[in-house]
């Protein structure tokens, strides 16, 4: 049964809800993803804006279904969020889930989801005992559920396997991991992304580059993509993931 935007079963497990909301999350943010090229496109404000329309779907009745989270439907949501930390990022596919949340400045979603859920758990305590917090008061607890969730997080990256370099550099000063630094980091990787693809660009269009290393467009282009896989074999991301070209 669907009721208010959640789709509810008769084990209250929430399965139901977030098989039905995965699509909707991964075509959103196929089609966002779109709209931000890793050379040009949007400013990085704005790339922020649109993972957050993305996480206001995907974070829709938190409260209700926090409790009931599980390993499957928390690697759903890591799945959809890395696809925009990416883009956000200006990064390539390859890069790990850790290390594309790091450098973003996005801390995972089931962390999220749990600070909403304890923020609306102590308002109702509250509410219980006729007391209506201020907005201050609010915001105040808002801040202190944040600060444990960003050691929750720091807690899980010290044990991770996956971009390790990344995740070595930006732990140590999570907390102070503020929009000067996002920004000078990405200034970083935007003008490294630029001088690989001309690099890139000016290998392809060499007179002496071999033919399977040269720009194709159209049909020929799309047959390329489906020989790629069959010439270099399986890509293994540092996520240990497997990964087209």
């Amino acid at each position: 049964m669907k009721y208010l935007g959640l789709t509810l079963d008769s084990r209250w497990n929430f399965e139901a809800h977030f098989k039905r909301l995965a699509p909707k999350l991964l075509g959103t943010a196929g089609a966002l993803s779109r709209l931000l090229p890793n050379l040009g496109g949007p400013s990085a404000t704005c790339r922020r804006l649109y993972m957050g329309v993305v996480r206001s779907m995907a974070l829709y009745g938190a409260p209700v279904w926090y409790d009931a989270l599980s390993s499957g439907t928390i690697r759903q949501l890591s799945r959809v969020q890395r696809v925009l930390a990416v883009r956000a990022i200006r990064g390539y596919r390859s890069i790990s889930t850790d290390a594309a949340l790091l450098l973003a400045g996005t801390p995972p979603w089931d962390l999220d989801a749990k600070v909403l859920a304890a923020v609306y758990e102590w308002r109702g305590d509250l509410r219980s005992q006729d007391l209506r917090p201020a907005p201050r008061e609010i915001q105040a607890e808002r801040d202190r559920l944040d600060d444990l969730a960003l050691e929750v997080w720091q807690c899980r990256l010290a044990s991770g396997t996956a971009g390790r370099r990344t995740v070595m550099a930006i732990r140590p000063v999570l907390k102070e991991w503020s929009e000067e630094k996002w920004q000078a980091v990405l200034t970083f990787c935007e003008a490294v992304v630029s001088q690989k693809e001309a690099a890139e660009r000016e290998r392809e269009a060499s007179a002496d580059a071999p033919t399977i290393r040269r720009r194709l467009t159209g049909r020929r282009r799309r047959q390329f993509n489906l020989l790629m896989p069959l010439l270099d074999g399986p890509r293994t991301t540092d996520s240990g993931e497997s990964a087209g070209r």
